[in-house]
């Protein structure tokens, strides 16, 4: 039998809540595995037929908007710590990867 929607609410909503405090922690590899665990629930939700009530949607997408913003205000705290050279190389790598050309390549 498979659970109830309300079960299956509660427990995508703990595994929110405990990527959420993982990446407070900055324990990102415990993160990401929460995440993919979090994911394969919520697939299993989606081919089961599992629904669940607004309010359990409105609680996950709170805290999913929390995670985002964490997310983010470690990339920029990462970038904040970078030193200007490696700031400059990791320009010069994201430029070449979306396809600049080298001056020795321009002038050819």
């Amino acid at each position: 039998m498979p659970p109830s929607p309300q079960a299956v609410g509660e427990r995508l909503l703990v595994l929110t809540l405990a990527i959420e405090k993982a990446l407070s922690e900055e324990t990102f590899d415990h993160a990401r595995s929460l995440f993919e665990t979090r994911s394969g629930l919520i697939e299993e939700m989606e081919q089961g037929g599992t629904l669940l009530g607004r309010q359990d949607y409105d609680r996950i997408h709170e805290v999913e908007v929390r995670i985002r913003s964490l997310m983010l205000d470690r990339a920029r705290q990462v970038g904040a710590e970078l030193s200007q050279g490696q700031r400059g190389l990791l320009a010069h790598r994201a430029y070449r990867q979306a396809g600049g050309a080298r001056r020795s390549e321009r002038s050819a």
